[in-house]
């Protein structure tokens, strides 16, 4: 027969308890490590948006430098004849879009209701993986009508301004981008190299103008993806749009 009475059971239950203060004690280490966790699983998810962003622009550039040893030049920033387009939809198919590029009508503009489909195709190495806007944005290309477009995040400097290179003296042909305005600029023009030479750049959020984090005044519709982004202009970035 046992001889504890209920007061021993009583102290028997409350040394093996799970007290409040050792509750207390769990939730505060877990929430330490938590805090010291985020900060590193954020950190390498930017690092792979990052790599994702420089791969983009590789394969942009590889893209443009295939159609150049197809053609024999770089693409011009404006196609006008036999439309108006900008210079990635001749890029297209050496970056393995063609369904979009066979879409293109390229005797049409390219804002034109034939193009509406191929224009509104979304390149993944043209978006970039950090752009604050949603996956499915649209740059509106008319105000008079609904029309859309797909946009770019990646534009190509047209030329570096005075102002970012005040401290030199700078002929105007020196400071052009690698891609000329309305002609085709062969690689021997590029007398830096082309490994010393920005053929493109990021410009993510577009239409909208974001700057450390913050969206800035200005966001408009201007959505022109050959506009010179060294120039202070915010574009909408439909990568269609010359």
């Amino acid at each position: 027969m046992s001889r504890r009475g209920p007061n021993m059971r009583s102290k028997q239950q409350r040394v093996t308890a799970f007290t409040l203060i050792e509750l207390l004690v769990v939730i505060v280490i877990i929430a330490i490590l938590v805090s010291l966790l985020l900060p590193a699983i954020s950190a390498a998810r930017e690092a792979a948006r990052r790599a994702q962003c420089l791969n983009n622009l590789k394969q942009i550039g590889l893209g443009v430098l295939e159609y150049e040893s197809t053609v024999g030049t770089l693409p011009p920033l404006t196609e006008r004849r036999p439309g108006l387009h900008s210079w990635f939809p001749r890029v297209l198919s050496y970056v393995e879009e063609n369904q979009a590029f066979e879409r293109m009508n390229f005797y049409q503009d390219w804002d034109h209701a034939d193009n509406q489909d191929a224009i509104n195709t979304v390149i993944p190495i043209l978006q970039c993986p950090s752009t604050a806007a949603t996956e499915d944005r649209k740059v509106r290309i008319s105000k008079r009508n609904a029309l859309t477009a797909a946009p770019s995040d990646y534009a190509p400097p047209g030329r570096v301004t005075e102002t970012a290179v005040k401290f030199k003296r700078l002929s105007s042909q020196s400071t052009q981008g690698a891609l000329d305005k309305e002609r085709g600029v062969r690689v021997k023009e590029i007398v830096d190299g082309m490994s010393h030479t920005m053929l493109a750049i990021e410009d993510a959020g577009r239409p909208e103008h974001w700057v450390r984090g913050g969206r800035r005044r200005g966001s408009n519709d201007n959505h022109c993806a050959s506009a010179d982004v060294t120039d202070g202009v915010v574009s909408g970035g439909a990568w269609a749009d010359p």
